[in-house]
């Protein structure tokens, strides 16, 4: 599917949600995928934010984590960034829901290292999941590693969260540029990254 498809098509599905009609949940489903995700995301902005928090109040678990997941814009309202804490620390026995939760939380800027730390643990806790899962958004282990160093070089994207992608990189199926980008990061000025660079790399032993 080329960028102007999915333009038109993130265009279509937020005048959608503006107007509040009725998606089924399987649509959140299907839309909360990389890369018309990206594209969504790209819509949102403040006057959203009452849409996003009655996503995120729903029942419906497909439309909770799309709401989830569509939040990256609107990190620097309080309102947000409190209902994603809140959500992190409440689903502790919830890993759907902290897989989803995780990514936006990682967003926030200047996040306390303890979260990073307690965001790692749970994906080493859960690492077999957590990977299947993930590979299912990207599209594969063999479109992982492009999709991470596209967002590891978009500004967008802060530099504290690329622990995650560091973590990605070992399912690439390839092994040999996964190194390479893990690699480089155990001289990161972010010790986060430096950390789990260093722990990564062990698993190609």
């Amino acid at each position: 599917m080329n960028s102007e498809l999915m333009e038109y098509l993130s265009e279509k599905i937020m005048e959608d949600l503006r107007n509040r009609k009725n998606l089924s949940p399987h649509i959140y489903y299907e839309i909360n995928k990389y890369p018309i995700i990206d594209f969504i995301r790209s819509k949102i902005n403040v006057s959203d934010l009452e849409l996003i928090i009655e996503l995120m109040n729903s029942e419906d678990k497909n439309v909770l984590y799309f709401g989830i997941s569509v939040t990256k814009n609107i990190l620097d309202e309080e309102l947000i960034k409190n209902k994603l804490l809140q959500l992190w620390i409440s689903s502790e026995y919830d890993y759907k829901t902290r897989r989803e939760v995780m990514w936006r939380i990682l967003d926030i800027k200047r996040l306390p290292q303890s979260i990073h730390i307690d965001i790692y643990n749970f994906v080493k806790s859960n690492w077999d999941a957590w990977a299947d899962d993930t590979l299912l958004f990207y599209g594969g282990s063999h479109m992982v590693l492009d999709a991470i160093k596209k967002r590891a070089q978009d500004p967008s994207f802060i530099e504290e969260k690329h622990w995650v992608y560091i973590c990605l990189a070992t399912l690439s199926t390839d092994i040999s540029n996964a190194k390479a980008f893990i690699t480089k990061y155990l001289t990161s000025d972010k010790s986060i990254n430096a950390l789990v660079a260093k722990e990564m790399l062990k698993k190609f032993n």
